[in-house]
């Protein structure tokens, strides 16, 4: 017969790396052959790292580098010396604090939509007064929602597939319209600064759960906001399904070459020295 066979190894038989690589013959010229093992199951936060850099959804997905691993392992490249250390310490205890209160700040409002606004006195006692300035603003946004009955999920845990995945998360406040339910809105808060190049992943994680509401309803318009606390700032982005599938299409299409780095992202991810993002182009769409 003149029909060629073309075979290939399974896919686990990958390295320890988790990727395998092998060669594929086509009709006319041989073409190198990746493929990356993903878990069938993913977080929200870690899939949407791919737009922030597919090299950092390399090394926490496939990689499976803790935080604890990326710390002592940055802590090993700069090879400070323990004088160094201790200077380093203030830092690392500023950083640690803003996390601290971002969480602390997310929880609060949580509570206080939830109960519809009920501020307690052990609430009162532990908010600062830029906190306090932060949550009034928000409760000044959400304000004409109240009074036209829109309905309110606050921290609502949401699980649904995409591109063969299952993926999970929680939204921070999705906002339905009374008057038309094929209308939402999806927010996330966020502390610190606005800076566009850390964006790339919050946006990702807003269309993924746009996405699971899409798969519902089809003709619902989503719009989705970053609500930035300490700048009083809102973003917003609308989206109908078809706009929100090609989003997240584009996105997802670049885990099939996990060596491209984004490296205007290098200064925000947390992977430091660890990265060998100097050995790769930095060509990014």
């Amino acid at each position: 017969t003149d029909r060629n066979l073309k075979f290939s190894r399974p896919l686990f038989h990958i390295d320890s790396s988790n990727v395998f690589c092998g060669r594929m013959e086509n009709d006319s010229t041989p073409r190198p052959l990746m493929m990356v093992a993903v878990s069938s199951e993913l977080s929200v936060t870690r899939a949407s790292m791919l737009a922030d850099c597919p090299m950092k959804f390399y090394l926490s997905n496939i990689i499976k580098f803790s935080e604890e691993d990326v710390e002592y392992l940055n802590g090993l490249a700069r090879n400070v010396t323990d004088h160094e250390r201790d200077e380093h310490l203030p830092v690392l205890s500023k950083l640690s604090s803003s996390a601290e209160r971002g969480t602390h700040l997310h929880g609060l409002l949580a509570k206080l939509i939830q109960s519809n606004w009920m501020m307690v006195e052990e609430d009162e006692s532990i908010i600062s007064n830029r906190d306090r300035d932060s949550i009034s603003w928000v409760k000044s946004l959400l304000e004409q929602h109240w009074q036209a009955g829109d309905e309110f999920y606050s921290e609502t845990p949401l699980k649904f597939k995409f591109s063969g995945h299952m993926i999970a998360g929680t939204p921070d406040l999705v906002i339905v319209s009374k008057l038309n339910v094929q209308n939402l809105q999806i927010w996330d808060f966020k502390t610190g600064t606005a800076k566009t190049e850390k964006e790339g992943g919050y946006w990702a994680q807003l269309r993924m759960y746009a996405h699971h509401f899409f798969q519902e309803n089809k003709d619902a318009k989503i719009t989705l906001k970053l609500v930035y606390l300490d700048q009083q700032l809102v973003k917003a982005e609308e989206h109908t399904a078809s706009s929100c599938v090609q989003k997240l299409e584009q996105i997802w299409s670049l885990k099939k070459d996990y060596r491209v780095c984004n490296h205007t992202h290098c200064l925000f991810c947390n992977f430091g020295n660890i990265c060998p993002r100097n050995a790769f182009s930095a060509t990014y769409p």
